[in-house]
Parts: C-alpha cells; sequence; structure tokens
C-alpha cells in the first residue's frame, strides 16, 4: 500500500473511531487520546497551510468572533469571577476543548477540501454519516429485539449512550446530515452524500422511529423545528414558482407531519398530560420549594396527582436563573455548574440535587452573563451567515449542514444543557469540518457528476 493510501486509509480510521467512542460512556480516556493525538498530528501535518486555512472569510469571520468569545471569558475570570479557581479550572476542561475539536476540524476539512491528505470532503461526511447511523442503526435493533422479546418498546432507554437525551443529540445530528441532503437534492442544489435516494430515505426512516422510542422531548421538538425549517427553505427556493394551491397543500403536509409527530409524542409519553398543571405550581418557587430542597416533597396539582417532575424542575429552575441572570448581569465566571453555583451563593440551605438548569442558555448566561451571551449569539450569527450564504450563492450542500446544525444547537439550548461536554465537542468539531467547504471551489459537486451507490 502506498504512503498516500495508508495516510488517507489511517485518518478515516481515527476519524470513525473518534466518533464511535465520542457519545460512548466510560471511553473518555480514549476520546482524549484520539482527540490529542489526533490534534497534534494533524498540527504538525498542515503546519505549512495553517495561515491559508484563516483566508476565506467563511472561516475568518467565525473565528474572529469566537476569539472575542474567548477573550470574555478570560476577561471575566480575571476580573468579576465570584469563584476564579474554578473558573480557571472549567476554563481550561470545559471551553479550551471544545476549541481545540473546532482547530482539529478546521484542519481536517481544509485536507478534504483541497485533498492533501488523499481523501475528499465528500469521504469525511461519508465516514461520520455511516459512523452515526450505524449507532442509530443499533439502537433501533435493539430496541426491535426487546419489542419482539417483551411485547412493548424499551421506550426512554438506550443502552449506547449514558442517557437517552444523549442519544437523542446524536439522532439529530444524522437528522441534520440527511435533512440536508435530501433538501439540497428537491432544490437542485447538489448532493451532500454520494448514494441513491432510497439511502437518506431510508436513514431518515431509522433516525425518525429512533426518536420516537427515545421519547426525549428535546429531541421531538428539534424534529418539529427541523420539519419546519425544511418547509421554509423548500418554499422560499421555489418561491414564484408554485401556485398558491401548491404552496397551501405544501403547508397542509408540513401541518400534518408535524402534528403526527406531537401526537404520537403526546399519546405516548404521559408526561405531557400533566404539562399543563405543572406550569403554574413551577413557577410559584417561593410557596413549593422541592425545586431546591430535596427533603420537600414534590407539590400535587388539582386533581391530587404529583406534578410532572421533569416539567416542574425545568420551568422552576428556569425562573430562577433568569433571576440569577438579573441579579449578575456580567456573570458569575464561566462554569458548566453555574447555575448550582450561583444559588448556592443565593440560597444557603440549598440541597445538592442538581448542577445545571437544564437549559444551556441560562447556565451560559449565569456563568457568561450578558455580554457573553450576545457575543455567542453573535458566533452563531456568523455561522449562519456563512452556511447560508454558501447554499444560496455557491449551491453548496455544506451550508445548509451548517446552518441546520446551528440552529439545531441552539434551539436545542433553551431546554437542554447541551453546550458542554461531548456534546459540544462534537458540535465544535462538526462546525470546524464544515467551514473550509463553505467558500467557492468547496461546494459540492453536482449530482449528474456523482455515482449513485
Amino acid at each position: 500500500m502506498s504512503n498516500s493510501r495508508a495516510l488517507k486509509f489511517g485518518a478515516l480510521f481515527w476519524l470513525a473511531a473518534l466518533f464511535l467512542v465520542w457519545p460512548i460512556p466510560h471511553t473518555i480516556a480514549v476520546r482524549n487520546l484520539l482527540l490529542l493525538g489526533g490534534f497534534v498530528a494533524w498540527v504538525i501535518f498542515a503546519r505549512n497551510d495553517l495561515r491559508k486555512m484563516l483566508d476565506p472569510p467563511s472561516v475568518r469571520r467565525p473565528l474572529l468572533w469566537l476569539a472575542i468569545v474567548s477573550a470574555w471569558l478570560i476577561f471575566q475570570a480575571v476580573t468579576v469571577a465570584a469563584f476564579p479557581s474554578r473558573t480557571w479550572d472549567e476554563l481550561r476542561a470545559q471551553w479550551l476543548t471544545p476549541l481545540i475539536c473546532l482547530t482539529t476540524g478546521l484542519i481536517v476539512g481544509y485536507c478534504g477540501k483541497t485533498e492533501k491528505a488523499g481523501f475528499d470532503q465528500r469521504e469525511l461526511l461519508i465516514t461520520i454519516s455511516a459512523v452515526l447511523l450505524a449507532q442509530v442503526t443499533f439502537t433501533v435493533l435493539d430496541s426491535v429485539v426487546y419489542w419482539i422479546g417483551n411485547g412493548t418498546l424499551p421506550f426512554q432507554q438506550t443502552r449506547l449512550t449514558n442517557t437517552k437525551a444523549d442519544m437523542s443529540f446524536l439522532n439529530n445530528i444524522v437528522l441534520t446530515l440527511l435533512c440536508a441532503d435530501l433538501l439540497s437534492r428537491l432544490n437542485k442544489k447538489g448532493q451532500l452524500l454520494p448514494f441513491g435516494l432510497a439511502v437518506p430515505i431510508i436513514g431518515l426512516a431509522l433516525a425518525l422511529f429512533c426518536t420516537y422510542q427515545l421519547q426525549a422531548r428535546n429531541g421531538v421538538i428539534g424534529v418539529a423545528f427541523l420539519t419546519l425549517s425544511c418547509a421554509g427553505l423548500y418554499l422560499y427556493d421555489h418561491r414564484g414558482r408554485l401556485t398558491a394551491r401548491a404552496t397551501g397543500f405544501a403547508f397542509l403536509i408540513v401541518a400534518v407531519v408535524v402534528g403526527a409527530l406531537g401526537w404520537l409524542s403526546y399519546k405516548s409519553d404521559p408526561r405531557w398530560l400533566a404539562f399543563n398543571q405543572t406550569v403554574p405550581i413551577a413557577l410559584d418557587t417561593e410557596h413549593h420549594k422541592a425545586w431546591r430542597d430535596d427533603q420537600e416533597p414534590f407539590p400535587v396539582m388539582p386533581n391530587g396527582a404529583r406534578v410532572d417532575i421533569s416539567a416542574y424542575l425545568r420551568i422552576a429552575w428556569f425562573k430562577e436563573g433568569l433571576l440569577l441572570v438579573k441579579e449578575n448581569p456580567l456573570g458569575i465566571g464561566y462554569d458548566r455548574k453555574a447555575f448550582s453555583a450561583a444559588l448556592r451563593r443565593k440560597y444557603k440551605d440549598l440541597s445538592p440535587i442538581f448542577e445545571h438548569s437544564h437549559s444551556g442558555w441560562l447556565d451560559w448566561a449565569i456563568g457568561a452573563g450578558i455580554p457573553g451571551t450576545v457575543l455567542l449569539l453573535g458566533f452563531f450569527a456568523s455561522l449562519l451567515r456563512a452556511g447560508g450564504l454558501a447554499y444560496y450563492a455557491y449551491r453548496s450542500p455544506y451550508g445548509l449542514v451548517v446552518v441546520f446544525m446551528v440552529t439545531g444547537f441552539a434551539s436545542r439550548m433553551v431546554v437542554d444543557g447541551n453546550n458542554h461536554d461531548h456534546s459540544l465537542q462534537q458540535f465544535m468539531f462538526m462546525i470546524g469540518l464544515l467551514l473550509p467547504m463553505l467558500h467557492p471551489g468547496a461546494a459540492a459537486r453536482p449530482a449528474a457528476e456523482r455515482t449513485p451507490v
């Protein structure tokens, strides 16, 4: 085997191994070895091209925003952090690692675009998609086997990741890649994956079944948002070519699909039934204190049943978190556990029953403050601009993936703490990987030039 082929297959094997172990529990040491070893190896390999990678505005502008975000977090640690040593520890562990992930992804994406390492950008996306889809397929088949043996699906359970939320996050990345591929084909802007139409459709069916089986409400909301985004972009692309009747019919189809997803989730998840009655009780954090004291019993609803515990805690924590942002507008210092740290300053009798608010935006705002939140929004906006420009101006499906990934990640942060640990690492790696593919010359080849598999 020639050196170039060995380099190519070694690089793709490393990429597959990294994505394989990323969400699996008890693999942190392996993950870090792959990540840090890969980072050093890729920096050495591409050392003569590091400056070239920053030339395209689609790369330079988002990285500038990210640098400003990082500078603010460091300034905070020096000036206003409530727990400076803890803040520095968190910056090293929880912020530096995602920056390494983004940098590594950027180098790998650049090497794919330029074919410097023997592989192209399509092979990178094929490798990642294959690993993620294999993990989704395993979860689906595992649940079907359980169903055959026990007569019911193992709702809200997965053996692959630590929690259903982790599996739901992975599943939503698969949905993002497949929807971007299908929408790009429909809008005649090339295609992301060089397969026949059957492959993304089967993958989409598996991912939707996985969503149904996991019953992670955050994931269901993400799927609904992704569906609406696809429909909106499709109608925008075909504006002026669709009659009023066709547009109305398209809206009807979208409404039916989103409604069906919502109905399936509502009927299969009894927690939705108690949600409405739980909300006003959860907002009354002064009288009902189970949200901060594990010795307090959870309140009951007017019908005598106990509140939906998940909804009660999330809503109560969200309200108290907003009050903490108001009281600490500059933040208390970057910390994935900023919510619980700030509450312990405020309530001395707080029980250690939680660490996060289950809202990434709230955790971030409490830690990084309002300035840090505005800067993070600027970073996301710069990514959306780069992705949207690549999709509409350069007909690049990679731009659509960036748009879907950013909107999905940012919207999920409203109701989920997905902005730390491996979820943030995977997101940053994917963004770094895609950025070099966005500017002219990196657009996908038209479908006619590809050979369906």
